[in-house]
């Protein structure tokens, strides 16, 4: 468990320089500054920019969506109805490195990890980059880039380290009984477990193009025409086999009556082969028959046959999923909890000299 610390806003006495330079950009500042603390652990000015930089394009939309601010050289600091972007900004950027640094000080906690700083992190990603150009210089396989970048490669040493993190809590702070996983499979079945139901359908199709495989596009306002005079036949109660028994030919469009099952067992290929008939064919009921469909050169109605309820994959079958699914959650809210009951240690000098433009 981390150990909780009140927040302290300190006061440091800084060089002389610094008390006369102008409001400046954050990314002006020296950025091995630390801007606040985590349980002690540092925040620098480097690692709360790459924070901010993510948060940018939020606030900005937020704003612009809520008072039609547009974006100048006043935004980031003007006041709407009391809200200032940059306050903002800084305020989620700093959200988001308390987060990430209490899941960094929990995998320095469980020895995966001996060093969360950002200088570390720095160094590591040079030594990496230094390795990766080395080894194709010699001919040697790499995986994934040649290069990384700053953001790219804190992405992947921190999912990495979450993954590792969440496989160790999930078997100490996290583990779950047998009961606690029954339960959460009940809870989400409906929307996770639950097999595709089989659909038998009957579909009408009027295709532009020939038995020889030729398209003919010029007919396809006709199929459209002729499409919609069968919809209005079928409100006044006409099948679609009557509908395809008293077509008269017309150009090269080729009418087709077949039946259609949709099945578990076929997923991927109706996906591939029949995507929007599949999606379409999920919204109606037993008996409805659905509007124009273009797919495949062609314009179909599909009529519902039947719906077979498949039920659910059982909890033996995805056991090793739920308990993963479980660990997610059980972690996604252990984190938020830590985040709420943790502190942060901010340096109000350096964190107000931060300025976004």
């Amino acid at each position: 468990m981390l150990k909780l610390w009140r927040s302290v806003h300190r006061i440091r006495i800084w060089m002389p320089i610094l008390l006369i330079l102008p409001v400046i950009l954050f990314f002006l500042i020296n950025k091995t500054e630390t801007v606040a603390l985590v349980n002690r652990e540092p925040i620098s000015i480097r690692e709360f920019e790459q924070a901010v930089i993510e948060t940018r394009s939020d606030v900005y939309s937020y704003f612009n969506q809520t008072y039609g601010a547009e974006h100048n050289t006043k935004f980031w600091t003007s006041s709407y109805e009391g809200e200032v972007p940059a306050d903002m900004a800084k305020a989620k950027a700093l959200d988001v490195v308390k987060r990430i640094k209490i899941q960094q000080i929990l995998a320095k906690q469980k020895k995966i990890v001996q060093d969360i700083s950002y200088s570390g992190f720095l160094d590591d990603l040079e030594i990496e980059n230094k390795r990766r150009t080395e080894a194709v210089n010699n001919n040697k396989a790499i995986y994934g880039p040649v290069h990384y970048g700053e953001k790219e490669y804190y992405s992947y040493v921190f999912s990495n380290m979450v993954i590792q993190l969440k496989g160790i809590l999930g078997e100490e702070e996290l583990a779950a009984s047998e009961k606690e996983l029954l339960d959460f499979y009940d809870s989400i079945k409906e929307t996770t477990y639950k097999r595709e139901d089989t659909i038998k359908a009957q579909k009408l199709s009027l295709s532009w193009v020939d038995k020889e495989g030729n398209v003919d596009r010029s007919m396809r306002s006709a199929a459209r025409r002729i499409m919609e005079q069968w919809l209005i036949e079928v409100e006044n109660g006409a099948t679609l086999a009557e509908i395809a028994t008293s077509f008269t030919m017309e150009g090269s469009l080729e009418v087709q009556l077949n039946d259609l099952v949709f099945e578990e067992s076929n997923a991927r290929y109706d996906h591939h082969k029949f995507q929007l008939l599949k999606e379409e064919a999920k919204k109606l009921k037993v008996g409805q028959v659905s509007g124009m469909i273009e797919e495949n050169n062609a314009i179909h109605l599909i009529r519902c046959i039947e719906k077979i309820d498949e039920g659910h994959q059982s909890y033996d079958e995805v056991k090793e999923n739920v308990k993963s699914l479980y660990v997610d959650e059980s972690y996604r809210l252990f984190i938020d909890r830590l985040s709420r009951d943790t502190e942060v240690e901010i340096d109000n000098q350096v964190y107000d000299n931060i300025k976004i433009q």
